[in-house]
């Protein structure tokens, strides 16, 4: 029973893990590609509210109702952030604007 919940939580984290690349991702491209837009308030408000709605809906669907698994899903979703930052760092520090 324990080996269930700790498989079912480690699933739970690494699928938060994914959402919170995919929404962090989507931020740092949003961020990103103001410099190209012509109307980057637009592009900005939808890009929240799609990553949010995605993010919301993510969460819901892998935590379930279990508050273990939401913060398994948690977790996963917040440790996504540095990677992010790391992972554009190095793109960034490459490229001249």
């Amino acid at each position: 029973m324990v080996h269930v919940e700790l498989t079912s939580l480690v699933l739970a984290a690494a699928g938060g893990l994914l959402l919170g690349l995919l929404f962090f991702g989507g931020l740092q491209w949003t961020i990103h590609a103001f410099i190209h837009s012509r109307h980057p308030e637009t592009m900005a408000y939808f890009s929240s509210i799609a990553r949010t709605l995605i993010a919301a809906l993510g969460i819901a669907l892998l935590g379930g109702h279990s508050a273990l698994r939401i913060g398994a899903v948690l977790v996963g979703f917040v440790i996504a952030k540095p990677l992010i930052d790391h992972l554009f760092s190095r793109i960034y520090s490459s490229v001249r604007f």
